[in-house]
């Protein structure tokens, strides 16, 4: 009798949709204050900020829950989660090198082009931007302008250290125990 009102409860959809939100919740703490490996120099200066995992707040609101029959599945739809969770190297694919930002200007610049290095030196070469490349780095000068400025830092590789963000820390396990603890006994 206790184990079948046991699992009734455990079966109970209030109980898995609450179990959720606290889950995701722990996520979305964990990709906040986990103590991640440090961001690259340039990382740090495109993105104007030193906190791995965080940028715009694309991975953080990307994290959601779904109950599927008895069981509570947490996780993410962003396209480089997979690559922000286990690392990994990143190389070009259809150039022979990675057009990195140098710059948080040349990153908002891009957003305007769909992320496309090409698409942009195009556009500012169109509106007389001199474009040439030193060494491994883009440069640029605008019309007129005397100083020159980088726009891209080249590579044929990038190592995106792992970041296990969706495993939680015994602290929040123990939280979530806990939840399912009370649940069961007072719900």
């Amino acid at each position: 009798m206790i184990l079948e009102v046991l699992e009734q409860k455990l079966r109970n959809p209030a109980l898995l949709e609450g179990l959720g939100g606290v889950a995701v919740s722990l996520v979305q703490k964990n990709i906040e204050q986990g103590s991640w490996v440090p961001n690259a120099a340039l990382t740090v200066s495109v993105k104007q900020g030193s906190k791995p995992l965080r940028d715009r707040g694309q991975l953080l609101s990307s994290i959601t829950y779904r109950v599927k029959g008895n069981n509570v599945e947490v996780g993410t739809n962003h396209p480089a989660a997979e690559l922000l969770h286990n690392g990994g190297v990143v190389r070009p694919v259809k150039s022979k090198a990675l057009a990195i930002p140098a710059g948080p200007w040349v990153r908002t610049l891009m957003r305007g082009t769909d992320l496309q290095p090409r698409v942009m030196l195009d556009q500012l070469k169109g509106s007389g931007w001199s474009i040439w490349r030193q060494g491994n780095v883009v440069m640029g000068r605008k019309k007129g302008g005397k100083e020159p400025m980088p726009l891209f830092v080249l590579r044929t590789s990038v190592t995106i250290p792992a970041r296990p963000f969706m495993k939680l820390p015994p602290e929040s396990v123990r939280m979530l125990t806990d939840y399912l603890k009370r649940s069961v006994v007072e719900g």
